[in-house]
């Protein structure tokens, strides 16, 4: 994983892992510098009526910048700033 992720941003790709399916995975995912991920860890497919409450729930009830679980906006890696 770890050279998937470094070529993408060495060639300034926004890389995004699919499949996430543990915490284990996802933990592993952002200690490498992957911001932007997708699986069944995360949310299991629904109507896109029910991901947009969720989301917009989620984004009132934080209180720091979102994690790597979640990308709203450009997904650039705020570690890199």
């Amino acid at each position: 994983m770890r050279s998937t992720i470094d070529l993408g941003h060495h060639l300034g790709l926004e890389v995004v892992a699919e499949g996430v399916e543990t915490e284990t995975t996802l933990a592993e995912l952002r200690e490498l510098g992957c911001v932007a991920v997708q699986g069944y860890h995360l949310l299991r497919p629904q109507p896109s009526a029910d991901v947009t409450a969720w989301l917009r729930q989620r984004e009132a009830h934080r209180t720091q910048p979102a994690p790597a679980d979640i990308v709203i906006g450009d997904g650039k890696d705020p570690r890199s700033s």
